[in-house]
């Protein structure tokens, strides 16, 4: 059925028995790009004759679009709309647009409140399966929405030669929220909108990659084109399971089953090497998150997010910790929870900690008084499941470009420290994009990139923020 107010199907999902960190590669924007101060110019993307080519670092290039087709001329001056970025496997750097206008709120904006009285799902922590692939193209790490979990992926194929040269151009996640129905012994799943398209994206739509009808996503398998440092995925086949919610309050997933692939194969490829990839399932009484999607002019590689579903009690309902409320708040009873934010500021919960999304740019010493202000801190990455929920996060809040985190080498050049006793950020990761920490005493704030990745810049740039509660 459908939603009256919002048009979304809702799935019921009967009561059933149970059964039974990240590498980047890719470029982040210059200074220059994180002020929307340059224009770029177009760019196209091959096909497997590309695969390898590597990113063109010079900036105002622009790279492979989204599902809409190839090309990209940076910034749209018609439609104020940014093409995709393309890694490895072809491509180039894109510009972060323009900060819109500060917002001139006089107080924070609370986040909706969750539904009186009803229970919802919450997802927890996050485990990351092995990759299928290999780490060309840029890396996305995308997560849903609070609460939501992988019911899908929409994806777009095409065709080398011969023609039953198969591979994936672009995939996007497709969420879903589960709604608990106690009184119908039921699960009830609500399909949301796909997420951003990783990847270049031509060629012809696919039709599979979704799950039956009230199931979610709990592995993955696949297949692939290979010859020597080129290598594609022709196939992905996600495997779904039923949710059944317990007299116990217990969510677990029954028996998993292939769902209709991904694929840009009619036939047994006559193409040689081809690789079968084995099933990545993700750990017992765990479901699908979000994804990492390495995408260029097509898809290198892929890995899911995974986490635990538990049940969300409302405000004044009994609980043991806070990760069973809503509100993220326990005293016995889950308590509720106001929006501590700089004026403006738009409050988003993540598990059980307080996030705050400013628009209104400031240079990085303003943002960080504006957030300690309301009692909180630019907010820290430290994990992959936070750091991709934050870029996906500020992106639905309208921070399409670059924004401030919590980390800087402000106090000791090189020794990179996140706030309010974070600790040290690791100089090794690859989340650093790798052109970047090379600015030396004159970029010494952490930004991260709207493709989300860290970027060393000048503190006296203007960006919008987020902030954190501790």
């Amino acid at each position: 059925m459908r939603s009256a107010a919002s048009g979304r199907r809702v799935v019921a999902l009967c009561l059933s028995a149970p059964s039974a960190l990240l590498a980047c590669s890719l470029l982040a924007p210059s200074d220059e790009e994180l002020m929307g101060a340059v224009n770029s110019g177009g760019g196209t993307g091959g096909g497997v004759a590309s695969a390898g080519a590597g990113m063109d670092s010079i900036a105002g290039r622009g790279g492979t679009g989204g599902f809409g087709g190839t090309g990209g001329s940076g910034i749209s001056e018609t439609t104020g709309e940014y093409p995709l970025p393309v890694g490895g496997s072809a491509g180039g750097t894109q510009l972060d647009p323009p900060e819109p206008p500060p917002n001139s709120a006089d107080a924070g904006l609370i986040e909706p409140p969750p539904c009186v009285d009803c229970e919802t799902v919450r997802m927890t922590g996050g485990v990351q399966t092995l990759e299928l692939g290999t780490p060309g193209g840029a890396l996305f790490m995308d997560i849903c929405p609070r609460d939501q979990v992988v019911v899908g992926m929409d994806y777009r194929y095409d065709f080398g030669t011969p023609a039953d040269f198969g591979y994936l151009t672009a995939v996007s996640l497709v969420c879903g929220e589960l709604v608990p129905n106690r009184q119908a012994g039921s699960l009830d799943v609500v399909v949301g909108e796909p997420l951003t398209p990783r990847g270049g994206g031509s060629g012809l739509t696919g039709s599979g990659g979704r799950c039956p009808l009230g199931q979610v996503v709990t592995g993955f398998e696949g297949a692939r084109n290979f010859a020597g440092n080129i290598s594609e995925i022709r196939e992905l086949t996600l495997h779904c399971a039923p949710l059944a919610l317990g007299e116990d309050a217990s969510v677990t997933s029954g028996s998993a089953s292939p769902a209709q692939p991904l694929s840009a194969d009619f036939a047994v490829s006559t193409v040689a090497p081809f690789e079968t990839l084995p099933l990545q399932p993700c750990p017992q009484g765990q479901v699908a998150r979000g994804a990492a999607i390495r995408a260029g002019t097509w898809v290198d590689g892929v890995s899911l997010i995974c986490s635990a579903p538990v049940l969300a009690l409302p405000d004044g309902q009994a609980c043991s910790s806070a990760i069973e409320c809503q509100s993220g708040i326990c005293d016995g009873l889950c308590q509720p929870r106001a929006c501590a934010a700089p004026a403006g500021c738009t409050c988003r919960l993540f598990e059980d900690t307080q996030y705050a999304f400013c628009q209104g740019a400031q240079q990085q010493p303003a943002a960080g008084a504006a957030c300690g202000a309301s009692g909180m801190h630019l907010a820290n990455a430290r994990d992959a499941v936070a750091h991709g929920w934050l870029r996906n996060s500020a992106g639905r809040e309208g921070i399409q470009a670059a924004f401030w985190l919590g980390a800087d080498d402000a106090l000791a050049e090189g020794v990179w420290q996140w706030a309010q006793g974070g600790g040290v950020v690791d100089l090794a990761s690859e989340l650093w994009d790798e052109n970047e920490l090379r600015g030396g005493v004159d970029e010494n704030c952490m930004a991260m990139t709207r493709n989300g990745h860290w970027d060393d810049v000048a503190c006296s740039l203007t960006l919008p923020f987020a902030c954190e509660a501790p």
